[in-house]
């Protein structure tokens, strides 16, 4: 069960991170580039954290979700706050790819010839979407580490 949690929060901490790196060099690019010429860095940055977020999203759903089967096949006992953490693991995962990919896709897509204003709506909407899948991932990141420490701390 350690070794579970060690991976979970070994991936729990890359979605933190992409999420809080490509949160911030989004809003940079937001703040420090040209309205007239956003759209190539903005491409970018959403190609570059599709690439990477999709497969540690993925990890965030398929593990927790082959944790669950094993705990309900072999009918382990554990305590809520362990599914608390796995059921917001999986959450995170699918409001990236339910919710945020679809959107990513479409401004990957976004023709370069619509007006700027309908740029800058577009970014501010996956802004404040990318906002709070930081936000998820910050709260899934402490739940997976509380969870861990109180595994850890029952053992010694």
């Amino acid at each position: 069960m350690d070794y579970f949690y060690i991976f979970i929060l070994v991936v729990s901490t890359f979605s933190l991170g992409f999420d809080f790196f490509y949160n911030n060099s989004f809003n940079k690019g937001m703040i420090y580039s040209l309205s007239s010429q956003k759209q190539i860095p903005m491409k970018f940055v959403l190609s570059a954290s599709l690439k990477t977020f999709l497969f540690v999203k993925i990890l965030l759903i398929v593990a927790p979700l082959a944790f669950i089967l094993i705990i309900l096949l072999l009918q382990l006992r554990i305590a809520i706050l362990y599914w608390i953490s796995l059921f917001v693991c999986i959450f995170n995962g699918m409001y990236f790819i339910g919710y945020l990919y679809p959107k990513i896709k479409r401004m990957i897509h976004w023709d370069i010839k619509n007006p700027i204003h309908k740029w800058e709506s577009l970014y501010k909407s996956y802004n404040q979407s990318s906002e709070i899948l930081l936000i998820i991932s910050l709260i899934n990141f402490i739940l997976i580490l509380i969870a861990f420490l109180n595994e850890s701390l029952k053992i010694i």
